[in-house]
């Protein structure tokens, strides 16, 4: 279930990471975030399908996964350069290989569970292991790219934000309640960075939240609002990766700098209100387990200071 969760999150970077990027522009960037968003809805329902033992719909599942893996890596193997800069492509690659790890893993532990379930000696006999997702997390980030994909790996910043400070984002805490404070308004570029970098921690809540809502999509069936949770949880996620998008084309567009702030200052105001409505209506899904619904209020409540740090920010932008 965590593996499942865990290679999930890497295309959930991915997408975050091409928002810098005009995807629209270059059908292949188009192809891999559309392909990560696929595979990171999928792991959902392979995590879902594995938390509750339902281990041969997982199996399907995984196959239908592993397979547009292979696909993604190679699209993003032969991406043309002006398309992408350097350092991004290894990012690209270095997420999907260590996807394809996590993917041969929880088949390696399907196909034990399988076994096992075979043999009532071993079943009986056998002793639960606490999973060391820390340990496997430091296995996956000590993969090393060949000379050949990594030479341009730290000789460039993520675009002019310069978020990411390495290849591997298997080591972001999702768990971790961000904590949202006003920005000091200064030069707009600085400025732009900053709301780049907030974005992204929104969008990683987002995602965290439809994660915590999967755990009790099958336990819990009689409670269709799990999966109305999930839904405006990605919606929110949607429009905070708009907002990565609207900021990534900060200083790239040869058009006037004031009516380039101000479009953007619109787009961003425009993107928090939606995400802003989406959370409201969230808010009034009351689901049964408690330790859920804390979660879901906590998470809520520091989304609900970011629209508001990120709503006048885009003012401040457009001053």
């Amino acid at each position: 279930f965590e593996l499942a969760l865990l290679a999930g999150n890497l295309s959930h970077e991915c997408r975050n990471w091409l928002a810098a990027y005009a995807t629209n522009d270059y059908p292949e960037l188009q192809a891999i975030d559309q392909i990560n968003g696929q595979i990171e809805g999928q792991l959902r329902g392979v995590a879902g399908q594995l938390r509750f033992g339902l281990v041969e719909n997982a199996k399907r599942q995984l196959t239908q996964v592993y397979k547009k893996n292979a696909f993604l890596g190679r699209l993003v193997s032969n991406i043309e350069s002006e398309a992408i800069r350097g350092s991004s492509k290894d990012f690209l690659v270095q997420s999907n290989r260590e996807q394809k790890e996590l993917l041969m893993m929880i088949d390696d532990a399907l196909n034990r569970a399988f076994i096992s379930a075979l043999s009532a000696s071993d079943s009986s006999e056998a002793d639960e292991k606490k999973l060391d997702v820390a340990g496997i997390v430091r296995k996956l980030e000590s993969i090393k790219l060949s000379k050949e994909d990594s030479k341009a790996a730290y000789g460039e910043p993520h675009r002019k934000n310069n978020i990411v400070g390495s290849l591997s984002t298997l080591s972001i805490d999702y768990t971790q309640v961000p904590n949202f404070t006003a920005f000091k308004v200064g030069d707009n570029k600085v400025l732009a960075s900053e709301m780049w970098g907030m974005a992204r921690a929104a969008s990683n809540q987002a995602h965290h939240i439809q994660n915590l809502a999967t755990r009790f999509l099958i336990s819990q069936p009689h409670q269709p609002c799990i999966n109305e949770v999930i839904n405006l949880a990605g919606q929110i996620e949607n429009q905070c990766r708009a907002s990565l998008r609207s900021l990534g084309n900060f200083g790239t567009r040869p058009y006037n700098p004031k009516q380039l702030n101000n479009q953007m200052s619109k787009e961003v105001q425009n993107q928090v209100k939606a995400a802003k409505n989406k959370m409201d209506n969230l808010l009034t899904k009351k689901t049964k387990d408690k330790v859920l619904q804390t979660e879901l209020t906590s998470r809520a409540n520091a989304l609900q200071t970011y629209f508001d740090v990120m709503a006048a920010a885009a003012q401040a932008l457009a001053a």
